[in-house]
């Protein structure tokens, strides 16, 4: 392909239609991925540890949001995914502050799962998020820094956002993230499974595909010039 075709290809970043009609307090887009490289079946080299599961996808399909003052920030994010059908989902970046949280601390287990701390008026700097999301559920981990710049983190249970939260999504085509309960941890975990509502699936192929084809297009447009 000529130069002015990977041109083409790259100019075809387009935003798709906004799904954010439910959100009056949010702000949030979605973009479609600009190629299609769909694959199926386990990742090669983990398909015979029998306790790893694990699957490959198409690339990712963004989102962006924002939430405002007072959104907690838990509920927002399984909402989202809930009202959008998103499956599987993994957050890839959020910046932001908070005035309230509770933190579910490293030392729970099975014996001990209360091992919860809560700052019911406190503010603290987002430093990171880091989680997978479903309309199974969550499983999300969160760093802070208070004023004096001392560093907290742990399992998010709840968290009331201070001036804003800014939050880009991935979604996972192909891909559902499932919670089942695992006897060795006494918690749900992640259980990666194949989407089996095909039109959810092909959504993004063919939205990509579509993207390649409008860019191959405009490539030799521009050649003929």
């Amino acid at each position: 392909m000529s130069y002015a075709g990977f041109a083409g290809l790259a100019s075809c970043k387009t935003l798709a239609r906004s799904r954010c009609e439910p959100y009056a307090s949010l702000h949030c887009a979605t973009t479609q991925p600009i190629s299609v490289l769909y694959t199926q079946g386990y990742v090669g080299s983990l398909s015979a540890a029998a306790s790893i599961r694990a699957a490959s996808s198409s690339p990712s399909m963004m989102h962006a949001l924002r939430l405002h003052p007072g959104d907690e920030l838990f509920g927002a994010l399984k909402k989202y995914c809930t009202d959008n059908n998103i499956k599987a989902a993994y957050i890839a970046t959020c910046v932001g502050s908070l005035r309230a949280c509770k933190l579910r601390l490293a030392n729970a287990d099975r014996d001990r799962p209360n091992e919860i701390k809560t700052w019911d008026d406190k503010r603290f700097e987002i430093v990171s998020v880091v989680g997978t999301i479903s309309t199974a559920g969550a499983h999300v981990h969160l760093g802070l820094a208070d004023a004096s710049g001392a560093g907290v983190g742990g399992h998010l249970i709840s968290a009331t956002v201070f001036t804003t939260a800014e939050i880009v999504l991935g979604e996972v085509p192909g891909l559902a993230f499932e919670r089942r309960f695992d006897d060795a941890t006494g918690f749900k975990e992640l259980s990666v499974e194949r989407r089996r509502d095909v039109t959810e699936v092909l959504r993004p192929a063919v939205a990509g595909a579509a993207l390649v084809a409008l860019g191959i297009a405009l490539g030799r447009t521009s050649a003929r010039r």
